[in-house]
């Protein structure tokens, strides 16, 4: 995978002449998005020593989410969220993986987000951290 500069890929947008010609950049920089995610998604579970199933397991994560470490899906923000949770990573690497996957970063003045950078902070799972989230009046996450 080649890695394109900031230079080089605002030129790509500036020269789309049309609606389909952005969407075909939009496609092939989400397949890069989608790659780097994966990469780094593998690279975490090394680093962690933990299982997709582990961290599916403590992120409480269901369904289709096997999907995400595939690549064959991106993920919600709240889904990353429970990624994130799930590999134990502490708040620097989140936002990291936030910014790779291109959501917004946790804000600590929104005071949802305050609550999951207080739970990614104390190694909380997801159920714990649904439950938190709840028992503040927040929805859990998805």
């Amino acid at each position: 995978m080649t890695s394109k500069s900031t230079e080089n890929l605002l030129g790509e947008i500036k020269d789309a002449k049309n609606t389909g010609e952005l969407g075909k950049y939009l496609d092939e920089n989400k397949g890069d998005m989608l790659g780097s995610l994966r990469y780094r998604l593998a690279d975490l579970l090394s680093q962690k020593d933990k299982s997709r199933k582990e961290v599916m397991e403590r992120g409480g994560l269901t369904g289709y989410n096997d999907q995400i470490f595939n690549g064959r899906r991106h993920p919600s923000r709240d889904k990353l969220i429970r990624v994130i949770l799930g590999l134990e990573l502490n708040i620097d690497e989140a936002q990291d993986l936030l910014r790779l996957a291109t959501h917004k970063a946790l804000d600590p003045r929104d005071p949802r987000d305050a609550v999951i950078v207080s739970c990614i902070n104390s190694r909380m799972s997801g159920t714990d951290t649904d439950l938190r989230l709840d028992k503040l009046g927040f929805d859990p996450l998805e």
